[in-house]
C-alpha cells in the first residue's frame, strides 16, 4: 500500500512539474539597442546632369579646310564655311557663355578627322593630338582659346584650331594628312568636374566618355556660330 502511495505521489509531482514548465510568464522589458553594423558597399552614382556644362558643335552643313600660314611654313589653321557653296571661311569657333562657366571652366575641344583618302570612318580626336614621328614628319593638332568679356553681355569663348606639320622637304610644303569634318566644344564648370578612379583629369577622356560622365546628349549641343 505504501508503494502504491509512493508511486502515485511521484506521478503527480511529475505532472505538476511538466505543467509548470509549459507556463510562460509576461515578456520582460526591451533590452538596450545593439551596436551599429558595418556600412554596406557604396551604391552607383547617379547622373550629374548638365546644368554646369555647355556644349557646342559645328553645323551639319559646315565644310572645313586647312589654310597655311604664309609667314610660318608648316603651320596651318582649320577654317570653316557654312555650307559647300559658301566662299567665306572663318578661322574661329565661337561659344556663347550664357551660363557664365567659361572663365573658370575646363574647355574641351574635339575635332572629327580621318586620314586623307582613307576608307575608314572619321574619329573624334581630343585636342591636342600628336600624329606621326619626327622621322616621318610629325603633326601636332592644337586648340587655342581666348575669352572675350563683354561686361556680362554676350560674353563668348573664341577657339582656334591649328596643325603644325614637320616639313620633311623644304622644297615642297607638306599639308596636314588629316581631313577635318566636325568640331565639338564642351566647357565644364570647375565645381562640376568629377574626379574618380577612372581618371584624375577629365581632359584625358574621350568625347564619348565625357558625354557619358556628364550626361550630355547629342540634342544638348548647340550649333557653333
Amino acid at each position: 500500500m505504501k508503494k502504491i502511495l509512493y508511486y502515485n505521489t511521484i506521478f503527480f509531482l511529475l505532472i505538476a512539474l511538466l505543467a509548470s514548465c509549459k507556463k510562460q510568464g509576461p515578456d520582460g522589458p526591451e533590452g538596450p539597442e545593439g551596436p551599429a553594423g558595418n556600412p554596406g558597399p557604396p551604391g552607383n552614382s547617379g547622373g550629374t546632369g548638365n546644368g554646369a556644362v555647355i556644349a557646342y558643335t559645328s553645323g551639319a552643313t559646315n565644310v572645313f579646310r586647312w589654310e597655311e600660314n604664309a609667314f610660318e611654313p608648316g603651320s596651318y589653321t582649320l577654317t570653316r564655311a557654312e555650307n559647300p557653296t559658301s566662299v567665306n571661311f572663318d578661322d574661329g569657333f565661337y561659344v556663347e557663355d550664357e551660363e557664365g562657366v567659361v572663365p573658370d571652366g575646363i574647355v574641351l575641344v574635339y575635332v572629327k578627322m580621318k586620314k586623307k583618302n582613307s576608307t575608314q570612318e572619321a574619329v573624334w580626336y581630343a585636342m591636342p593630338h600628336l600624329s606621326g614621328n619626327m622621322a616621318a614628319g610629325s603633326e601636332e593638332y592644337t586648340a587655342f582659346q581666348s575669352y572675350n568679356d563683354q561686361s556680362g553681355n554676350n560674353d563668348y569663348l573664341a577657339v582656334r584650331i591649328t596643325a603644325d606639320v614637320a616639313q620633311v622637304s623644304p622644297a615642297a610644303a607638306t599639308p596636314p594628312s588629316y581631313d577635318a569634318s566636325g568640331v565639338k566644344i564642351i566647357v565644364i564648370a570647375t565645381g562640376n568636374v568629377i574626379m574618380d578612379s577612372r581618371s584624375a583629369d577629365v581632359r584625358t577622356l574621350s568625347l564619348e566618355e565625357v558625354m557619358e560622365r556628364y550626361n550630355i546628349k547629342e540634342t544638348d549641343f548647340k550649333v557653333l556660330r
